[in-house]
Parts: structure tokens; sequence; C-alpha cells
């Protein structure tokens, strides 16, 4: 028997840690994105900016705050919150839905969204547990049919350049509502094989031949040098968190300093000195450096979690030729060594440079934000349209 229930008298995610992490420990694809320690630190980095609403609309007077158990928090708690959903079956918790609910003052009303939690790096993954596609539909027929006190429900779904979203539309279908999708943001993928010869066999003979005239050049001009830190985390002793690392990654943010992307790049790097001790503890901490004639030319810091490898901020010194390239590729050849099957650019992981499509062929993902609406109307028909939002066609659902 399956059965859904909100957990009353929690309002951060660490109070459920326990349940939560042996949940996760289960879930498929499973990122430390979905870790409690990372939701609850990262989201206090979740900036106006950063708001999806906000750049819509900048008479936005909802704003994100961090966790709410503090006396700061509680006149804002009726308007910022924390919402989880646990879901069981036969009175055993299979998955949890932890979701953000929020006012928000528009030109035609007030609205109370579900939403889940965002990162600067794009939002949860997706439910935590073993079965996360069991734990979206019980969780989204609950909210439908038992829960009134929302507006508009907003979920994100992955998809693949040109293909509609899908797995959520089909989870909305029952209500028989309108359903809308949000322009999205995008994320590379790269999906590695066994061997890097495999890799460059998978690519064009263009991208074979800048590849080896980038060995050739290296070899020639300086003396390089990959190196890469994956502590190994709690379970296993291995919690040394060097600050003094991440001191000379700092180097690297300085020397964008005066460019458009360098407040960017300096307020990700804050948010990885906030997440860097939880995910070193987690095993989740990856960081790739690349040297030239023992000077830093180019950093990487990724999650890593079970052979999956997500670039959180990638970044090379300007004074550099081909530095960001030559990173990629030694960290794609290190991976595939490793036995890593999937490697993933994230919104906002390289900021002011783009990942050479050309040279890598990576997937074009976006991750779009599917939204239903409890009650259909002229005012949220409204709002859709001002938003920019589209009707998910009915064929994308079957």
């Amino acid at each position: 028997m399956m059965t859904v229930h909100e957990a009353v008298d929690v309002t951060r995610p660490s109070q459920l840690r326990h349940v939560w992490h042996s949940l996760w420990s289960r879930t498929p694809r499973a990122s430390f994105r979905q870790t409690p320690e990372f939701l609850e630190a990262s989201l206090a980095a979740v900036s106006l900016d950063q708001n999806p609403f906000c750049q819509l609309d900048p008479q936005l007077t909802a704003e994100w705050q961090g966790p709410n158990d503090s006396k700061s928090h509680s006149a804002k708690s009726s308007e910022d919150r924390w919402r989880f959903l646990i879901v069981s079956a036969w009175q055993r918790p299979i998955g949890i839905m932890p979701l953000r609910e929020r006012l928000v003052r528009r030109a035609f009303g007030t609205f109370r969204v579900l939403s889940v939690p965002q990162s600067p790096w794009g939002s949860l993954p997706g439910p935590v547990g073993p079965h996360p596609a069991t734990t979206l539909a019980a969780v989204v027929r609950h909210l439908v049919d038992k829960d009134d006190s929302w507006d508009i429900l907003e979920l994100p779904e992955v998809v693949a350049d040109g293909v509609e979203p899908n797995r959520v539309p089909q989870v909305f279908e029952s209500s028989g509502r309108a359903v809308f999708q949000r322009p999205s943001r995008e994320l590379l993928g790269l999906e590695l094989p066994a061997t890097f010869s495999q890799f460059w066999a998978n690519r064009d003979s263009a991208a074979r031949q800048f590849w080896r005239e980038l060995n050739s050049q290296q070899s020639l001009r300086s003396v390089e040098k990959f190196v890469r830190c994956r502590p190994d985390g709690a379970r296993c002793g291995d919690t040394l968190r060097d600050w003094e690392f991440l001191k000379q990654l700092e180097r690297v943010i300085g020397l964008q300093a005066g460019t458009p992307h360098g407040p960017l790049s300096q307020k990700m790097f804050e948010c990885l000195r906030e997440t860097h001790p939880l995910a070193v503890d987690a095993g989740a901490a990856d960081v790739a450096v690349l040297f030239h004639d023992s000077r830093l030319s180019a950093f990487a810091y990724n999650f890593h979690c079970r052979s999956r490898v997500e670039t959180a901020l990638l970044l090379a010194d300007p004074r550099a030729p081909h530095a960001r390239e030559r990173l990629i590729g030694l960290m794609l050849r290190d991976e595939i060594a490793r036995g890593d099957t999937w490697h993933v650019f994230l919104p906002n992981s390289v900021p002011g440079t783009a990942v050479d499509r050309r040279l890598w062929g990576p997937i074009e993902l976006h991750e779009t934000t599917v939204t239903h609406d409890r009650c259909a109307s002229i005012r949220s028909r409204f709002l859709h349209w001002l938003d920019g939002d589209r009707p998910v066609t009915s064929a994308s659902c079957c």
C-alpha cells in the first residue's frame, strides 16, 4: 500500500538526515546535489537574479531564504518554507520529495508556488530514493487531489535538444488540466566509452586532428602536469580539506577580473567554498588542475558520484591558449581510465566561455520547467503568457 505524508515540524533537510541518506544511497544516478547538506548550503547562496521569476518580473517581492528554523526567518515562514513529502510502501519510506513553497506577488495577484529547490547549478535532479518515478507520481497525485494550499506547481525535467518534456507531463495528465513549459537552462552531457581511443573514434576527423595538434604543441612548448584530487570521504576517513589548495584556484578567479563574467565567476567560487567541506565529507569533491611550466593555467571543480561527474566550475587563465580544451581532454581521459561513464557540464559551470561543441560533440540537454495550475483561470493564463510559457502538446504526453 502506497501512502504520502508530509513531515511535520521539520524545517530543514538535515533534520531528516538519517532516512535521507539511507534513501540517497539507493537512488539511481544519484547526485551530490540531492544530499540534504548540499541543499541547505546552496539554497542560502541563491540570489534573486538566479530566480527565474525575478528575471521575468523585477517587482517580485518573494525572496529565497536559507533554512527557516531561526528567529530571523520566522516572520517570513509563511512566504517561504521547506516542505518534505515522504512516500512509503507498506509503512516503509521509499522516497523523499523536498519542495520549496513561496509567495509570489505579480501584476495579476499573489500566487503560492511550489517548486523543487534551486541552486546556482540548476534544480534538484529529482526525488531521493530507489524509485524516483513512483515517488514523483505519488507526490503529484497527493498534491493535486488532497492539497489545496498551492496555486502553481513547478517541476523540472531534463530533455535532449529538440525533445518535448514527457515524464512530468504524463504525471499531470490524470488531472485533465493544461500543462505548460518554461524556457530552459542548458546542460552539456558526454557519454564516456570504455577507452579514450574509442572516445575519439566517435568524433569527426577535424576534432581528432585538433587534439593531435594540441598534444604536439604541449610536448614542444611547455612542461605540462595534470593533477586530480578525489577524497574518498568520511566513510573512508579521507576528509582532509585542503583550503590552501582552494586559494591556488582563486588566483585563476582573479585573472577573470575586468571581464563581463568576472563577478559571476567569483560568486560561483564563493558558493563552492561553502559546499566544499560537505562535498569532501560525502566523497563527492573532485578537483582537476592543469599546470604549464609550474603555473596553474586551468582548473575544474566537479561533483563526483557513482561513475558520474558534474562540472560545477571550470575556468582557465586567459593568457594560456587552449588551456580549457587541454584540461577537458585530460579530465575525460582520466575519467575513462577510472571507469566513469558520464560527464555533464552544469548550468553556469563555464562562465564567460563555451564548451567547444565541434571538438567534444556533447549531447545538448535542457532543464525545462514544467508548470501546472491547481485552478485554471484567465489570471493564470495571462501569467503564463507574460512569462513566455507555452503549452505542452498532448502528443508529448502519450
